[in-house]
């Protein structure tokens, strides 16, 4: 079961007996109809988060180095796939209740030396803020802000 965020679900999760679960996926673009890999095996990983750069979130796992990227069509492979992650509360009778916590291009997948490979990401924000909107454009009278931005935004993620 997937959660649509932080709810009384999570909450009461918590101070029951449940078991952390963690779960990423790889994606082809973000409007695939199903992921290419379901449950990417990982050794570690973490999600960082702040609002004091353009790019808000960004996620670092480490894989095995058999998946390390040798051609641009590698699921791995940088500037293409999605990596999707949740993270999730197993409870005692075994159910599971999944959250977002990323979801952004790969970056970059570094070889190190202690037999894994270093899977970067950034989020959605960081597309748009590679876009670079190189072609000026002004803004429709009238529209708010809000409407402004998600234009614009779309300008470099259309989906």
């Amino acid at each position: 079961m997937f959660a649509d965020g932080l709810n009384g679900i999570y909450r009461a999760a918590l101070g029951a007996p449940h078991q952390p679960v963690f779960r990423v996926q790889v994606w082809g673009s973000l409007t695939a109809t199903a992921p290419l890999i379901d449950a990417l095996p990982f050794s570690s990983g973490q999600v960082s988060a702040t609002l004091a750069s353009r790019v808000a979130r960004r996620l670092t796992l480490h894989v095995d180095r058999d998946l390390f990227p040798t051609r641009p069509s590698d699921v791995l492979a940088p500037f293409g796939n999605q990596i999707r992650a949740w993270r999730g509360l197993r409870y005692g009778d075994e159910r599971t209740v999944w959250f977002p916590v990323f979801s952004g291009r790969i970056n970059t997948v570094t070889r190190r030396s202690h037999g894994l490979c270093e899977v970067s990401c950034v989020d959605l924000a960081g597309d748009v803020a590679d876009a670079a909107f190189e072609t000026p454009t002004s803004s429709r009278t009238g529209a708010s802000v809000l409407a402004e931005y998600a234009r614009l935004a779309r300008g470099a993620l259309p989906a």
